[in-house]
């Protein structure tokens, strides 16, 4: 088993897709995916994900991105404390994010290749209910309503 940290799993995660804008719910939804399907192989769950108006959310991901902005890794589009904003590797967040991935067990590195070009490509609505259709107990505390 691998112990990655908190914020390796976030690049590396990130880093599966260096040129993408992240929107929230990629992030929210990405983690929550990791957490729940290789957590063990990673060292354990990395948040704390509750269901939310849009399913599992975790403030905790947002927080992280925030931290590794301060650092120089990531980037940022939109407002600090508003609630919509998009995330971008930077280079050096790119290099530390390949590192990471090099940590990873091949199962995980290949579950998140898969993983992220399918959020990056599904819409809000797909992502969203394939979440739900997996883990209805995420569906409490919903305000969505879906569109599909």
């Amino acid at each position: 088993m691998t112990t990655l940290t908190r914020e390796e799993l976030v690049l590396a995660t990130l880093a599966s897709q260096p040129a993408a804008w992240y929107q929230p719910i990629h992030v929210q939804k990405l983690f929550f995916l990791i957490d729940q399907n290789c957590a063990d192989m990673i060292g354990g769950r990395k948040f704390d994900f509750r269901p939310y108006n849009f399913g599992p959310f975790d403030r905790t991901v947002y927080d992280t991105l925030d931290g590794l902005s301060l650092q120089g890794c990531v980037i940022t589009r939109g407002q600090i404390g508003v609630d919509y904003r998009e995330y971008h590797l930077t280079e050096d967040g790119a290099t530390r994010g390949r590192m990471a991935q090099g940590r990873l067990p091949g199962p995980v590195r290949d579950y998140i290749d898969r993983l992220v070009p399918w959020a990056l490509n599904s819409s809000f609505d797909q992502i969203v209910e394939a979440v739900y259709e997996k883990y209805p107990d995420m569906r409490a505390n919903s305000i969505y309503r879906s569109r599909i």
